[in-house]
């Protein structure tokens, strides 16, 4: 008898853990992971190019600008393949100098998703981007708050049980 609930327990917990993502994801945009690990390497390397303290990062706002990158970038032709110095001029067109961002290999795609999601929130609008982004596949961990389209945010603070999305944003 013990050992049915016990087993009965693991079964629950199981199926509790594939309803979301792994606690070691952060999100995942049309099946690529982002890792909390690639989270903490670019809040490292955009605080050292920044010359801020990592403190200063807004986890959420970094978990967002990256999610957003991945999930705009296929709509421009060779984003992903675009120099450094062409994605600054876009930047500097926009009045933003990525140059130290882009330059640091940790704040690199956050530099250039930050350029992107600007550039397009310009020239489509929000909702120009939120229409963009209807097909793509896309799925957030709670504690960085949850993706939504149809809202004008796009994201929301929903938060998860244990870790509310609102103690994570700065």
């Amino acid at each position: 008898m013990k050992l049915i609930r016990v087993a009965t327990a693991v079964a629950a917990v199981a199926l509790l853990g594939a309803c979301s993502p792994t606690s070691g994801t952060a999100a995942v945009v049309d099946g690529r992971v982002l890792t909390n690990s690639d989270v903490d390497a670019a809040i490292a390397g955009c605080a050292i190019a920044a010359g801020i303290d990592e403190s200063e990062i807004g986890r959420s706002s970094m978990v967002q600008t990256l999610v957003l990158g991945r999930a705009l970038a296929p709509l421009i032709e060779g984003f992903d393949q675009m120099p450094d110095d062409q994605i600054n001029q876009v930047a500097q067109g926009l009045g933003m100098n990525m140059a130290p961002l882009l330059a640091n290999e940790g704040c690199n795609e956050f530099g250039r998703a930050a350029v992107l999601t600007n550039s397009l929130g310009q020239t489509l609008g929000s909702q120009g981007v939120a229409q963009a982004l209807a097909d793509t596949d896309i799925t957030v961990n709670p504690q960085y708050g949850r993706f939504d389209p149809t809202q004008a945010t796009l994201f929301t603070s929903t938060g998860s049980l244990s870790v509310p999305a609102a103690a994570t944003l700065k």
